[in-house]
């Protein structure tokens, strides 16, 4: 254990003192429905069942000063219960691009957030037009910020793409099986989880990544930017040791 590291835990160690003796302060994790697998999985009575960020959480208030809510909602409405003040001391998960009015970032990332195209077939895409002769499956909801924005600025009439959207992973990947469709673009840690979830085997497709196309960003706890100090601060300890042990890394690695 790094000297940085001992003093970080010596220093939050003696915040969380004053926490456990202060009142008792409710944290309400914030779970979205819908297609986030692997990112959050529930279950019928369990909003908790499991999932790379729930489980983080799950490790992180495994030593616990605090009690630990759950709120599913779906993320437009979840939106305007925050704005209207009707969810306090919240947490969840977000990135930068997505860091919203009175919300922090966890000083430690949680895993990067990378698209991947999946093909049947070898197809080196160092450009966007290079999609333009294959049949582009896509999530219906999903931004796809990069692609959409040259989309709809590309005024070559003699370029067209032939994009299809579906209602999930796994129905993209199912056309994708059945030759109903030739790409499909996902972010590596979701392909890889619907993949297995599949029964399909990655050797029989090829899988490039994108980085180059749409910049990969990093994953990280989000947090009411209104929490107590106290409270701050014994999330990012938490999270530092689950990092410095290496538990961060098994458990992401649990869904790749």
């Amino acid at each position: 254990m790094n000297r940085i590291f001992i003093i970080w835990t010596a220093a939050c160690l003696l915040t969380m003192s004053g926490a456990t003796g202060a009142r008792a302060l409710d944290l309400t994790y914030l779970i979205y429905p819908g297609q986030v697998q692997p990112l959050q999985i529930s279950q019928p009575g369990q909003p908790m069942h499991s999932g790379v960020i729930t489980d983080i959480v799950k490790a992180i208030f495994a030593q616990q000063p605090y009690r630990l809510k759950t709120l599913m909602a779906p993320a437009q409405r979840m939106q305007r219960m925050r704005e209207q003040g009707e969810v306090h001391h919240w947490l969840t998960y977000g990135a930068e691009p997505w860091l919203i009015d009175g919300a922090r970032l966890s000083q430690t990332p949680l895993f990067d957030w990378r698209h991947v195209l999946i093909t049947r077939r070898d197809i080196e895409v160092n450009q966007w037009n290079d999609l333009a002769s294959v049949h582009l499956l896509l999530v219906r909801g999903y931004d796809y910020p990069q692609l959409q924005s040259y989309l709809s600025e590309q005024s070559d009439e003699n370029v067209r793409f032939r994009i299809s959207y579906v209602a999930s992973p796994a129905h993209a990947l199912r056309m994708l099986q059945k030759g109903r469709g030739d790409a499909y673009l996902d972010i590596d840690l979701r392909l890889q989880y619907h993949l297995r979830q599949l029964n399909m085997r990655a050797n029989d497709y090829v899988i490039q990544s994108l980085s180059h196309l749409i910049p990969t960003i990093q994953m990280y706890l989000m947090y009411d930017g209104h929490l107590p100090e106290e409270a701050q601060h014994w999330l990012e300890y938490r999270l530092a040791e689950l990092a410095q042990t290496g538990e961060l890394k098994r458990i992401v690695d649990t869904y790749r």
